[in-house]
């Protein structure tokens, strides 16, 4: 809506670009910074879950042609999940779980191009050994260019939550 509630578009729109009911878009995030509206999610057209993001310069009327994969690794190859987005400073940062080595971890990638190409290798935000434990459910907040990221872990055994921050 525009206008505080009042109206709303007449038809939703669909967002992601594979053939309709082709594979599983799911855990989906969104951040808005005045009529821009990034959205990322779980996607599994290539197999295992990619995080993909689409953006929307003009509220959500349109969304471009494509979306861009932000986990690094090849498509479909291993498990990117639960997906969260966040905007400061032009810069678009996606936080996600990732199993590429193994166990999850808590991967942070940065686009300064709104989400057309993106930091590699991302950052990885636990400091645990790897392949070691799983760390999983970011959330995500930036403020001042600097993403702060928390999370479930457990390394130590039953779940704790974690807290890293990465930026200037």
């Amino acid at each position: 809506s525009s206008d505080g509630g009042s109206t709303f578009f007449a038809m939703d729109r669909r967002v992601d670009t594979d053939a309709p009911g082709a594979a599983d878009s799911t855990r989906c995030d969104l951040a808005v910074q005045g009529a821009s509206v990034y959205l990322a999610w779980e996607d599994e057209r290539f197999g295992l879950s990619d995080v993909l993001l689409n953006v929307s310069a003009d509220g959500g009327a349109t969304w471009k042609a494509s979306e861009s994969q932000v986990n690094t690794s090849p498509p479909g190859a291993t498990r990117a999940i639960l997906p969260q987005v966040a905007l400061g400073d032009g810069v678009v940062f996606v936080t996600w779980a990732d199993d590429r080595q193994g166990a999850f971890d808590v991967l942070l990638a940065t686009s300064d191009d709104d989400g057309t190409t993106w930091r590699d290798p991302p950052f990885r935000m636990n400091t645990s050994a790897l392949g070691t434990s799983n760390a999983l459910a970011p959330d995500i907040v930036v403020s001042g260019g600097r993403a702060r990221v928390v999370w479930y872990d457990d390394r130590f055994g039953p779940g704790d939550i974690f807290f890293n921050r990465a930026g200037p």
